[in-house]
């Protein structure tokens, strides 16, 4: 803390302030956003690598972020250093460049790295005064999103349906996006902060776009058939109870058990939906259909081969879509990820990075447990976002993959440790003359 205190002085406070449009550091993450969920006319999972459309927006989005942290080099050290891992992890990404086949995919992903940290660290300035201004804003973007979803899949079903004749055995909706499992991952993250809003104190017109917005996700879960993001969001809804009440996790020591056996018991049974969807349909709803194929979609042999991949490789391929790895096998079925976040970042990275996500995760749960002395809400958001990741990347690859899970719960860690460094006094709470928290 004293160490703290003296670098706050060296800090003035016309470094601290973010001149006169402090919300253009909010800009790059709605920019983000937009990049990783509308699907610019793209049809495939795949064909999202190679779009221009999306590597504009996108690089707008880093590029903005890195000239506004230039702007306020000293008081960003400050959240660069937090999240340090994360730019640790991006240096070793391109490491990999010297053993890879394909070293313009992997300085791509290096690139893609970079600016999520450029921008968790922009939204971070930005978020000081405005502590759930964070949430409104963005349940608002994911809300718009979900109803042009809904449009797509209705009246633009060229764009929002995918058939069978792509691969599915059904029809799946895709909405906005490219993917049935990218709309899952949006019905998520506005499930999340839909939650989020309604656990705390926010203008009536953000509470009735919140309750909207909970069926609408639910709907558009069904129609997408992402049992990964059921199961997250069953699990969103047990804590929703933790999230409510101003008390550090919960009232009292009896709502504590309960809470958690409840969570425990939908993790359980989420996870169980996502291994053996026929198990669980044939005892809870036996006549219910479900938008996807049966079972696993054979990701049993695909982890299986992603172990023997890393046992071959404990080093890592490198971070280039799997294109190392493919060229020194003699597999004729290839695809670009391992359908776990985890198994994903080890075949690729190696134990080293690994090792480093390892890291980033902890940090996080550290981080959220510091919070909640503070912002207890603020913090019961975030673990519960960090435990719906957890579960998001066993089924399916988050961690280094054009989804959206990820990216937003980079962006709230670097919110956190903002706010933790204002209760601290390092930062100061910076809002516009006059202005006011946005709920």
């Amino acid at each position: 803390m004293l160490l703290g205190a003296k670098q706050t002085r060296c800090l003035d406070d016309k470094d601290q302030q973010l001149d006169t449009a402090p919300h253009l550091f909010l800009l790059p993450f709605l920019l983000l956003i937009l990049a990783r969920v509308y699907s610019f006319g793209l049809v495939s999972e795949l064909s999202a690598e190679s779009s221009g459309v999306k590597t504009a927006v996108l690089g707008a989005s880093y590029a903005m972020a890195l000239l506004l942290l230039l702007r306020k080099a000293g008081v960003a050290s400050f959240l660069f250093g937090k999240i340090l891992p994360l730019f640790i992890l991006a240096a070793y990404a391109a490491l990999t460049c010297v053993w890879s086949e394909a070293p313009d995919v992997v300085l791509f992903r290096v690139a893609h790295i970079l600016g999520l940290g450029f921008v968790a660290i922009s939204t971070g300035l930005w978020i000081r005064g405005r502590t759930w201004s964070f949430f409104p804003i963005l349940l608002m973007l994911m809300f718009g999103m979900e109803c042009l979803s809904l449009y797509y899949v209705y009246f633009v079903p060229t764009s929002g349906l995918v058939s069978p004749e792509l691969g599915h055995k059904i029809s799946r909706w895709t909405g906005v996006t490219q993917h049935p499992n990218f709309l899952g991952a949006v019905c998520v993250v506005s499930f999340w902060s839909a939650l989020s809003c309604l656990s705390q104190k926010t203008k009536l017109a953000t509470r009735f776009v919140a309750w909207a917005s909970v069926p609408l996700s639910l709907i558009l879960l069904q129609g997408s058939g992402s049992r990964t993001s059921m199961a997250t969001v069953f699990v969103l809804a047990a804590a929703a109870f933790l999230m409510r009440g101003t008390k550090p996790f919960g009232i009292s020591m009896f709502s504590k058990k309960l809470s958690f056996l409840l969570l425990l018991t939908l993790v359980v049974l989420s996870l169980s939906f996502a291994a053996a969807p026929n198990l669980v349909k044939s005892i809870f709803l036996p006549e219910a259909r479900i938008g996807a194929e049966d079972g696993l979609s054979g990701r049993p042999a695909i982890w299986a081969r992603g172990c023997e991949a890393l046992v071959k490789n404990p080093f890592g391929w490198s971070f280039d879509d799997l294109t190392t790895y493919w060229t020194y096998t003699s597999f004729t079925e290839r695809y670009l990820h391992f359908h776990n976040g985890f198994l994903d970042i080890a075949v690729k990275g190696g134990v080293v990075a690994e090792l480093l996500l390892l890291t980033l995760l902890y940090l996080m749960f550290r981080c959220a447990l510091r919070l909640r002395v503070y912002e207890p809400v603020f913090a019961k958001c975030f673990l519960s976002f960090l435990l719906c990741n957890l579960i998001y990347n066993i089924t399916e690859s988050g961690f280094d993959r054009e989804t959206l899970l990820w990216p937003v719960l980079i962006v709230v860690w670097c919110c956190s440790e903002s706010l933790l460094l204002v209760r601290r006094g390092v930062f100061k709470p910076v809002l516009c003359s006059g202005q006011k928290e946005v709920l």
